[in-house]
């Protein structure tokens, strides 16, 4: 009977396969697969996949897996060597067994009803409905590298914590192999290109558990040094290599004209420092009233990114990175 088995079928939960990349978050991965266990909407199955951890994080992970009585849902311990997020993603979406996917990352925090609020919109977008966090940092230090970057309050649609059909990759293809930054970005500009239709939550679906970008000048230095480094070849080389000509221009210019440096450096505090957070923040005036010690942070961190970003490119340009490659399903792929 057609009619009886299409209320059946609007009935049946959808399956939903879950991939998460982990590297050495060990603890951070025991809570990540406790708030998905207890879904409103269960999963099908949570893929657990490894980026060559250096810890104990596997083994902690199996530890509990072996200890676990529940048979629902299946979760697949996936350990193939993978050394980037996303290279983890791929593995996870090859290896689903689930017509539609969902992507979380540890450190993330999701309420109960993450993948029911999802599921609830993907209907309505035929496809794809994207994650969205907000933005905020966990300490002064970090709030103004959020500000610096993402921009403070803003939020933004991400790969993390989204809903999509698994068949959209035999379209868009995988994302960038050997990848930690910017594969997302141009996976998604790739998928808007071929007219792929998405749905972005009205509010925020995840959060940061602790430090949202860096956590000291060090680690936001090698962050945007390996930030930059790694979007070369994504699409936006182009704009890196015309960035890095007007850097050079600008300081052989000013090598022969010493007497522009206290204006140029002027120019470059209040604009690096105050005036670009401030155009990419949404409520960056609260983050002045919170910690006053920005207004001395701001600058500082607006030079570290810079120059982090600096070597990542001249790095990139010199030694090269790894090219972006077009992935496509293969038959064993879509068993």
């Amino acid at each position: 009977m057609p009619g009886f088995e299409l209320i059946l079928n609007a009935r049946r939960p959808p399956e939903i396969s879950v991939i998460v990349p982990y590297y050495n978050e060990g603890a951070g991965a025991l809570r990540t697969l406790r708030l998905l266990v207890g879904q409103t909407l269960p999963p099908r199955e949570i893929l657990m996949v490894d980026s060559s951890s250096t810890d104990d994080g596997p083994d902690q992970l199996e530890t509990w897996l072996r200890a676990r009585k529940a048979p629902t849902p299946r979760i697949r311990s996936i350990r193939l060597g993978s050394t980037t997020p996303s290279s983890s993603k791929n593995i996870g979406v090859a290896l689903a067994r689930s017509p539609w996917l969902a992507f979380m990352d540890c450190g993330h925090i999701f309420s109960r009803r993450w993948l029911e609020d999802q599921w609830t919109l993907a209907k309505q977008a035929d496809g794809c409905v994207y994650g969205k966090c907000r933005f905020v940092g966990h300490n002064s230090f970090d709030c103004c590298a959020v500000a610096q970057t993402y921009g403070f309050g803003k939020e933004i649609e991400t790969i993390p914590g989204s809903l999509m059909k698994k068949n959209i990759f035999h379209k868009v293809g995988f994302f960038a192999e050997n990848r930690r930054a910017g594969y997302d970005v141009a996976w998604k500009k790739r998928a808007i290109s071929l007219g792929i239709p998405f749905a972005i939550p009205s509010a925020p679906t995840i959060r940061y558990e602790s430090t949202e970008f860096a956590k000291n000048s060090q680690d936001l230095f090698l962050k945007s040094m390996g930030y930059a480094r790694a979007t070369l070849g994504l699409g936006a080389s182009s704009f890196i290599r015309k960035y890095l000509v007007l850097i050079l221009v600008s300081g052989l210019f000013l090598l022969q004209q010493p007497t522009w440096w206290p204006g140029v450096l002027a120019f470059y505090i209040f604009g690096r420092g105050y005036f670009w957070p401030i155009v990419r923040s949404h409520q960056v005036k609260s983050l002045f009233l919170r910690y006053p010690c920005a207004i001395i942070l701001m600058p500082w961190i607006g030079f570290v990114c810079d120059f982090g970003r600096l070597l990542g490119i001249i790095q990139g340009c010199l030694v090269g990175t790894t090219q972006e490659h077009e992935f496509h399903f293969s038959a064993t792929q879509r068993r």
